[in-house]
């Protein structure tokens, strides 16, 4: 194996273990940190929950950095010997062993198909997008947004680099000009926030999540910005009560859900947004961002050494 395969297999295999391992640490933790942004503003609380789930992403490339710089390794990784050299080095990892050939193929697998399978939710996406540009009355692209002929009352934000903002008719008709401003906030306030691109980015890195875990933190997530959007939306507009009283009546309208890299205007945690509006929470989440550094720390203490020894050891089975 050439000097350059050998170093980019080392830093692949150093970055999947760690990323896997932290990645289960952070969402073990997770009903504790939760515990400690549930009382933070909504806008603030969404930036904490959308770094938590990045940690294991984050610890493992910079787990897998030190690993690739010996010196600054041996910091993390215990003193050992192969053969006769003791100083600091990188993983040695071997694929002459069925099981190190196992590792390094499922691996290389792993890393391809998650590849291919965020590609695919991008160009998904971006039909979407088209498919609904077409859709939009006369085809012609609004100012503020664009319209769909549809009865149903559905209002969204579709679009994850550069967003865009879709409107039912059947929402425009039934809607007084003061709630359809409010709609209107909101839905700008997703598209300024890039919260479509933000929950890409969320569902990919938790990924290799525990599912209870992970369902939770993109609920908590998606309420989050829900609510930050709603306060935004109610700064622009000065009436908390009409939104309120907006999100009652949608609630129990024919609607219909909107799917895929969306956000509609009332699917997401009605009940939780408007005791949010009516009781909005503003607590400091220092307690969270300590803990975040202290989890980042910590992993990188714990992770960076074992993930050097164990894929010396399990490659040369």
């Amino acid at each position: 194996m050439g000097e350059v395969a050998q170093y980019v297999l080392q830093a692949l295999l150093s970055w999947l273990v760690i990323t896997i391992a932290a990645s289960r640490m952070a969402a073990f933790c997770y009903p504790y940190f939760r515990s400690l942004t549930m009382r933070g503003a909504a806008s603030d609380r969404s930036v904490t929950q959308l770094t938590y789930g990045a940690l294991g992403p984050l610890v493992a490339s910079l787990g897998a950095m030190l690993m690739m710089h010996p010196e600054t390794a041996a910091i993390f990784v215990p003193e050992h010997c192969h053969a006769d050299n003791c100083l600091p080095h990188r993983p040695e990892i071997s694929i002459a062993g069925p099981v190190g050939a196992g590792i390094v193929l499922a691996s290389l697998a792993a890393v391809l198909l998650t590849m291919g399978a965020f590609h695919g939710s991008l160009v998904r996406a971006w039909r979407r997008l088209r498919a609904l540009r077409a859709l939009a009355i006369n085809g012609r692209e609004q100012v503020l947004y664009q319209v769909v002929d549809d009865s149903r009352l559905l209002a969204w934000c579709a679009g994850i680099l550069r967003p865009r903002i879709f409107l039912s008719t059947g929402l425009i008709t039934a809607l007084s000009k003061a709630e359809l401003e409010i709609v209107l906030n909101h839905e700008r306030a997703h598209a300024r926030r890039r919260d479509n691109l933000r929950h890409l980015l969320l569902h990919w890195l938790s990924l290799p999540w525990t599912a209870t875990q992970r369902q939770r933190l993109l609920a908590d997530f998606a309420s989050s910005t829900e609510s930050a959007c709603d306060q935004m939306a109610c700064r622009r507009s000065g009436d908390h009560d009409v939104l309120m009283a907006l999100l009652r009546r949608l609630q129990h309208a024919q609607t219909a859900v909107v799917p895929g890299n969306r956000l509609g205007f009332h699917q997401i945690g009605v009940e939780y947004r408007i005791k949010a509006l009516a009781q909005p929470r503003t607590s400091s989440l220092a307690a969270a961002w300590v803990f975040i550094g202290m989890f980042l720390l910590t992993g990188l203490l714990l992770l960076t050494g074992m993930t050097h020894r164990a894929l010396e050891v399990l490659t040369r089975i």
